[in-house]
């Protein structure tokens, strides 16, 4: 099966859906699933027909907690948004908590490893910095920010969460942590930065600051406050 002469895995199939695409909200990020649904459908076979729809269920799922929390969407919630009967639902995930972390999963894999690409990117030191909260104010002028970031609003939950939960918003953080960490290791070690410069103070401030970058524009989706947070940022860090 393949379309103008080219197959078409799964594995591809989720490549056409985010290509060249930063899912940052949530309602763009279901109007592309649908866009890139009504182009591959016809041309599927039947099982990845079914793949593909559950996909998309399991998104809306994503989606709805993304934007509601956790406390705020129940199991008749999902259904209703996704399509998928309780008994799918718990057949596959087994409970509530094991499905909302299967979500920031899905999330994780789906937006934060494109957000966070600026500073994976080689050599990563201040330019990666500049470059990954440069992007904020891109997409918050395009109005792509105002529902924050998945993980970010799941943190200011997690004293509530089963073990399990807090356990994935918590490595997180450290994952995000330790981007920083490197970048500013790089930093130094070029002479982009003072050597007095405490790294690890310094990574603490980054990730205060993306948190707090993330919560004002869920709040606020004011384009000209997160371009202000950042030109400060990039002043403190130059």
């Amino acid at each position: 099966m393949g379309i103008n002469g080219c197959e078409l895995s799964p594995s591809i199939i989720v490549e056409i859906i985010f290509k060249n695409f930063l899912p940052v909200d949530c309602n763009i990020v279901l109007e592309r699933l649908l866009f890139s649904r009504t182009i591959i459908l016809k041309e599927m076979p039947v099982m990845l027909k079914k793949n593909l729809r559950y996909q998309e269920a399991i998104n809306r799922c994503m989606l709805l907690f993304w934007e509601q929390g956790y406390f705020n969407t129940s199991i008749d919630d999902l259904v209703k948004v996704s399509g998928l009967n309780r008994a799918t639902i718990y057949n596959q995930f087994g409970n509530k908590d094991a499905f909302f972390k299967a979500m920031l999963e899905q999330y994780e894999t789906e937006v934060t490893s494109q957000l966070t690409a600026p500073l994976l990117q080689k050599p990563n030191g201040l330019k990666a910095i500049h470059a990954f909260f440069e992007q904020f104010i891109i997409l918050s002028e395009e109005g792509r920010l105002k529902n924050g970031c998945f993980y970010i609003n799941a943190a200011a939950d997690i004293p509530l969460y089963a073990p399990e939960i807090a356990e994935k918003v918590n490595a997180f953080i450290s994952y995000l942590t330790n981007l920083f960490r490197n970048a500013l290791t790089m930093a130094q070690s070029a002479g982009e930065i003072s050597q007095n410069l405490d790294i690890e103070d310094s990574c603490q401030f980054l990730v205060a600051n993306i948190f707090g970058l993330l919560t004002i524009a869920r709040a606020t989706n004011d384009s000209k406050a997160i371009k202000a947070q950042v030109h400060i940022i990039k002043k403190v860090f130059k």
